[in-house]
């Protein structure tokens, strides 16, 4: 099937949230490969919203709380979600997302590898001496900062169900 770079993110969105979800679903997975296809999820819904079709999107992770700023003019979105004539109301609800937002955005992997992402292992620290390096594991880590269960994290999945509806 032929897409544009719009319909191609949204294809993919759809797909990673289908995942996300089974994967929610299934006893015995490890946090961190939920948390990396929610990750993976809010990325490609930004940059479906956030391209013509016809340019592709910037290649950054990092568009989730960029789409969250932008998605206030989105009048679809805003009917969608049950604003129809309440653009400060609507623009209240996106501001109630976006603190989550951002800690989803924040464990995206950096090239450095120093910080809690879900999908590489990084750097704890180093012994004064230098002798020994500690290593955290992705799948072995408690990823605190995002309770999937939570009613921050449900409201923000709530949105992004709309949005895969709307795409």
């Amino acid at each position: 099937m032929a897409h544009d770079w719009r319909s191609a993110f949204a294809a993919q969105a759809r797909s990673d949230y289908k995942l996300f979800r089974r994967l929610c679903q299934l006893e015995g997975v490890e946090n961190c490969h939920r948390i990396h296809y929610l990750c993976m999820v809010t990325e490609k819904v930004a940059k479906a919203f956030l391209t013509n079709g016809r340019t592709q999107p910037q290649t950054s992770h990092y568009v989730f709380t960029k789409f969250l700023k932008a998605a206030n003019q989105n009048r679809t979105l805003r009917n969608v979600c049950g604003y129809k004539n309440r653009l400060s109301a609507f623009r209240g609800y996106l501001e109630g997302i976006k603190k989550t937002a951002q800690e989803v955005e924040n464990l995206v992997p950096k090239s450095d590898c120093q910080a809690p992402n879900p999908e590489y292992p990084w750097l704890l620290r180093t012994s004064k001496l230098g002798h020994k390096t500690i290593v955290e594991v992705p799948a072995e880590y408690n990823f605190k900062t995002i309770d999937l269960k939570s009613p921050k994290v449900l409201k923000m999945l709530r949105f992004i169900e709309i949005c895969l509806e709307t795409l």
